[in-house]
């Protein structure tokens, strides 16, 4: 008897094995938000048919199930399902010949059977209520959409002897037994700091331990009735040898600024958030919104629209985040890769907080339901952002932005003077990068060339660096690399990449100093007199 089957895809086909594989009710199943997320996904991705890969070891599952599940006198199955999902149209006759014969394996793998056909796969864990496992699946399109996913990496699956690659970032639920949103939301951003940091990536259950080892909750660690506090989320964190980086985002451009700039690097950004419901069970606005609690979720990319930039806070400059118009996140209550409406510029939303107190903030439309049982009637308001980093990394994002702020209040201020020519209007992006990373991209556009590309080239760098880079449109004009391994008390500012060296030739003047109001603005000017 073959432990697999195939399916065309159809939702109720879907719906039929969420069933079926995890013990659920068909009631259940159709009102969970999963299943109506699911339906608009594999429609979106154009989902042609559904193997059934059955008795299938999960790793993170089993360490669960060892941890905790199996302790119990009537414990749920150790084996779980996966489901894979393919854009190519077979049957399960197809799939018999290939395995069987030979003859058939050349063309099957060339039409129907590789990673271009692959859009993923699901795994269903023996549970009746989160069933929704290790989940791996390809993301929307992205080309000429505004779309981006910097944080993916690449998922080998071995499908039958037959190798396999998803380039996505794993999803889970949160169980609510050994994981609840913070755990959820730690172990999907561990998948995409593991390959950008090299840590090993633990388990939900581990997750948990970790995070209560220190400061741990009036309840028990498991079941894992309560959150997690910001507190243990750190502590969850440097058990990585990863140190969480907290900031606060209380306007709507200090959130599509910072979630970018890490975003961008590829490190994934947990994000703490209020959920404010906006409709009463009789679906009638409500006078304010009702605070209904937190949540966390984890950014995993952005949407980019084509309206103008806007300038960042109480500053003139331009800044190419202002963008910005939607995020992407692996919202456990919803599905991977949900989107995350931004409020519009200047538009602000009413709400008592859990104290009771009013308040009027910027927000996020979302895919939740709240009393009215209607999708979206709840809103998502950014609270808090926790970004692991490297130890080594002291420069956050804040210390880059002062310098980039200086500098760019300097240009101004000169350009008014009539000391410097500028090209136009510039249009600033701040981002993390690495040394190596920035001379590939350098290297392949080819933007500097002769001795000057092979002095930047072939210079020593650090491994993470802040870049600040003012374009005129898509024109790259100007860069200012800030060391991110620095120290506070130092120097970070690195060097300058100049694309056109005549825009800032007064800068090499060595009177030019004289303009500087602070340390790091000082480091910059000297660095252009001396270079």
């Amino acid at each position: 008897m073959s432990g697999y089957q195939v399916h065309p895809y159809s939702f109720d086909a879907l719906q039929r094995l969420f069933q079926k594989h995890a013990g659920a009710s068909e009631e259940f199943v159709a009102g969970k938000f999963h299943s109506i997320y699911f339906r608009d996904y594999f429609r979106a991705l154009k989902a042609k048919t559904i193997v059934v890969e059955e008795h299938y070891v999960d790793r993170d599952y089993l360490e669960d199930f060892v941890g905790y599940y199996g302790r119990c006198f009537r414990p749920p199955d150790r084996y779980c399902v996966r489901i894979h999902f393919f854009k190519s149209s077979f049957a399960v006759e197809d799939l018999d010949n290939f395995l069987a014969n030979q003859s058939h394996r050349t063309s099957f793998l060339r039409s129907k059977l590789n990673s271009k056909q692959y859009l993923g796969f699901v795994v269903v864990k023996p549970l009746p209520q989160t069933f929704i496992g290790r989940t791996c699946l390809r993301t929307y399109p992205t080309e000429s959409t505004g779309r981006h996913f910097p944080a993916l990496r690449n998922y080998d699956v071995s499908l039958f002897g037959v190798s396999l690659t998803v380039r996505s970032l794993a999803f889970q639920e949160q169980d609510t037994e050994v994981a609840r949103c913070a755990t959820a939301a730690l172990w999907s951003t561990f998948q995409g700091t593991a390959t950008r940091f090299g840590h090993p990536v633990p388990t939900p259950v581990e997750i948990t331990k970790h995070a209560m080892a220190l400061h741990g909750l009036q309840s028990r660690t498991l079941p894992a009735k309560d959150g997690l506090t910001l507190e243990q989320m750190g502590d969850a964190i440097r058990k990585m040898n990863l140190e969480p980086h907290f900031s606060e985002v209380p306007r709507r451009e200090d959130l599509q600024a910072e979630a970018y700039a890490y975003l961008r690097a590829g490190v994934p950004v947990v994000m703490v958030a209020s959920l404010v419901d906006t409709q009463d069970r009789l679906k009638a606005k409500r006078d304010r919104g009702r605070w209904d609690g937190r949540h966390a979720l984890v950014l995993t990319g952005y949407h980019m629209s084509n309206q103008s930039v806007l300038t960042f806070g109480d500053t003139s400059m331009y800044w190419r985040a202002t963008r910005i118009d939607k995020f992407y996140a692996h919202d456990d209550q919803v599905g991977p890769f949900s989107r995350l409406v931004l409020s519009a510029s200047g538009s602000f939303y009413e709400w008592d907080d859990e104290l009771r107190r009013s308040r009027k903030t910027y927000f996020m439309e979302s895919s939740w339901a709240g009393d009215s049982e209607e999708l979206g009637s709840v809103f998502v308001v950014p609270e808090t952002l926790i970004v692991p980093l490297y130890p080594k990394m002291r420069i956050t994002f804040r210390e880059a932005l002062k310098g980039m702020k200086e500098f760019a209040s300097l240009l101004g201020n000169l350009s008014g003077f009539g000391y410097v020519s500028l090209p136009g209007v510039l249009e600033w992006d701040l981002f993390l990068t690495t040394g190596s990373e920035l001379k590939s991209e350098l290297f392949d556009a080819q933007l500097i060339t002769g001795a000057y590309a092979q002095e930047i080239l072939s210079q020593s760098m650090p491994r993470f660096l802040w870049r600040a880079v003012a374009c005129q449109g898509e024109v790259p004009v100007l860069e200012l690399l800030f060391d991110a391994t620095a120290i506070l008390q130092g120097n970070f500012f690195f060097r300058a990449i100049e694309y056109d060296r005549k825009v800032l030739r007064v800068l090499r003047n060595p009177n030019a100093v004289g303009f500087a109001d602070d340390s790091i603005t000082l480091a910059m000017l000297e660095w252009f007199r001396d270079n």
